[in-house]
């Protein structure tokens, strides 16, 4: 755990842009507002640069 962390923090660190799954806050992707979903997202220095688009069905 203590080296995932530390991996992460080297990736915000040098804005390096791997993927990680986490909470990311939704106003109004897929739909939904004011709620924290987890999904993959690239992090870098500023935060989540982007969500990762997962297909989803209706169902889903």
């Amino acid at each position: 755990m203590g080296t995932d962390l530390a991996r992460l923090v080297q990736a915000i660190i040098n804005d390096e842009g791997p993927v990680y799954s986490n909470s990311s806050y939704f106003d109004g992707k897929y739909g939904e507002k004011n709620i924290f979903v987890g999904v993959p997202s690239v992090i870098g220095k500023d935060g989540v640069k982007w969500v990762i688009g997962v297909p989803l069905t209706d169902t889903e």
